[in-house]
């Protein structure tokens, strides 16, 4: 189903300012190290629907046409373990491949106007997906397309399963930031969730001063009780000062700019979008993962892009 855009898109109503930042230690007696999670939950009572008054559309994908698996995206092709110990084999959509019953399948295709990822294991026993990075012709980045600030958003179905990991995140699209290496370069999440982790919403900023691999991501989760097998929009308000993270019109995450450089701001840069659907890893697999569950399926009904323009030059 497609939902409609009008030319004048309106602010979501924003009720109340954002939540207090929280800092929290902990320590992990077993393993001898201090864990730092710095949380910025956001507040129930700030809601953002749609795209601010004085946004405009500067790119988009409502998955129209087949043609926009080439067209809009760029897609991988990934082996298993490249990162984060993942399970997947990452095709792009135009292969053909023999499933576990002998069919043939496609990791991407665009099916009534909606794009699906599917996950499923081989004839050859590899499971295979897909991952693919927002395009655009011409662009500055090498045919990369992406943006310096703006609202985005995506109305996304996840699936069900142990073992899933579904993402529509960003990371760097300019080259010169992409230099830096992760996680200096950045990386901004905007939807994640594992399905040993049923309907719990996941956000995170990663930079120099807060990543995973340090455990001090800027990070804050939501259990929405309705994500998997259900569509609902995910989307980003960001400037030089927040970034604002929604989850069906919630907010999820709010990340002040501090102004003191890249280290904990490395967000001031073009950003790509990308979607994926992972399988097992450290984290999609920490509790194991169930083959019984393949295949599964994220769908993606569209991903928009709103920028403010630019005041005239006077």
């Amino acid at each position: 189903m497609k939902v409609s855009v009008s030319k004048s898109v309106c602010l979501g109503l924003v009720i109340a300012s954002a939540a207090a930042i929280a800092a929290t230690a902990q320590t992990s007696q077993g393993n001898n190290f201090v864990v730092d999670t710095q949380s910025y939950e956001g507040s129930d009572s700030v809601r953002l629907t749609a795209a601010p008054e004085g946004y405009v559309m500067v790119w988009n994908d409502e998955f129209d046409s087949p043609a926009s698996l080439t067209e809009k995206w760029i897609p991988m092709t990934w082996e298993p373990q490249r990162v984060n110990h993942e399970l997947q084999t990452y095709r792009p959509g135009d292969q053909a491949i023999e499933d576990a019953d002998g069919n043939l399948r496609h990791t991407a295709e665009v099916v009534d106007g909606v794009l699906r990822i599917n996950c499923f294991k081989g004839a050859d026993g590899r499971i295979y997906s897909a991952r693919m990075d927002s395009r655009q012709e011409g662009s500055p980045y090498n045919d990369v397309a992406g943006w310096k600030h703006g609202y985005i958003e995506a109305r996304i179905r996840i699936p069900s399963g142990l073992g899933t990991w579904p993402a529509f995140w960003m990371m760097p699209a300019d080259p010169e930031q992409r230099k830096l290496g992760w996680p200096a370069c950045g990386e901004i999440d905007i939807l994640e969730e594992v399905g040993a982790d049923p309907d719990e919403v996941v956000c995170s900023l990663h930079a120099k001063g807060h990543n995973h691999r340090d455990k001090t991501q800027v990070s804050a989760r939501r259990q929405l009780g309705n994500m998997e097998n259900n569509w609902l929009v995910y989307s980003m308000l960001w400037d030089d000062d927040h970034i604002e993270i929604f989850a069906d019109g919630r907010q999820i995450l709010n990340y002040p700019n501090d102004h003191t450089g890249n280290d904990n701001w490395p967000y001031d840069c073009a950003y790509h979008a990308t979607l994926n659907l992972a399988w097992g890893g450290d984290w999609g697999g920490y509790k194991g993962v169930d083959e019984s569950a393949l295949p599964v399926v994220m769908e993606v009904d569209y991903v928009r892009v709103y920028q403010k323009p630019e005041p005239a030059a006077k």
